[in-house]
């Protein structure tokens, strides 16, 4: 390595160094720039908190300026508990009036009550009464329709008897049918004669002659 060399690497090194030390030291600002402005946001917080909690203790001041105090809120309470147990009270007597007025009108109870007995009975009685008229309707048709078809069969039948009366009167009045049988000739076939010549018809008669004998 030459002197030019040599000066020149170990004035890279020296930069390298100083870029670094330049680099930490920057880092060390940055962190330190960091940690100032989280304390920032934190001591906003802090008198986001103190303020809200002054606003609440301003409005409960006023509150309780306008409650009294606990001695008025107690105070409140014991009235409070005694209308109650007054409105009470006075329910208590109204429904005593209630009772003593629905004894006294027992009897018209009574008669509602028998009213409602009698009308459910009627009504009671108008079902049953539309339960049997359509039973006795139903068998009414059923019955009407069993007549029918008997009345059908009986139709039928009797149309039957009335044919076989008819058919049978029919046959005895019509003769009872003869077969004839047409009488055919009774053709006999007879065996042909054999041609007879002239002059087997001479001798024959000569034969027949000779045959005679002389009176």
């Amino acid at each position: 390595m030459t002197a030019s060399n040599l000066s020149s690497a170990k004035a890279l090194l020296r930069s390298k160094a100083a870029v670094s030390d330049a680099l930490a030291t920057r880092r060390a600002h940055a962190a330190q720039l960091g940690e100032i402005l989280g304390a920032i946001d934190a001591a906003h917080d802090q008198v986001a908190v103190v303020a809200a909690m002054a606003d609440g203790a301003r409005v409960l001041r006023a509150l309780n300026a306008v409650v009294g105090g606990a001695e008025r809120a107690a105070r409140v309470a014991d009235a409070l508990r005694e209308r109650v147990a007054e409105v009470e009270d006075v329910a208590a007597v109204l429904g005593e009036i209630g009772v003593e007025g629905a004894r006294v009108d027992e009897g018209e109870v009574e008669e509602e009550l028998e009213e409602l007995e009698r009308a459910q009975r009627v009504e009671r009685e108008r079902a049953e009464r539309e339960v049997r008229r359509a039973e006795d309707e139903r068998k009414a048709a059923e019955v009407k329709r069993m007549l029918a078809e008997l009345d059908e069969v009986e139709r039928k039948r009797r149309e039957a008897l009335a044919k076989d009366e008819v058919k049978a009167n029919q046959e005895e009045k019509e003769p009872p049918e003869v077969k004839e049988t047409e009488s055919q000739p009774i053709q006999i076939t007879l065996p042909e004669r054999p041609a007879v010549s002239a002059e087997s018809k001479v001798e024959d008669d000569q034969h027949e002659k000779e045959a005679i004998p002389a009176s």
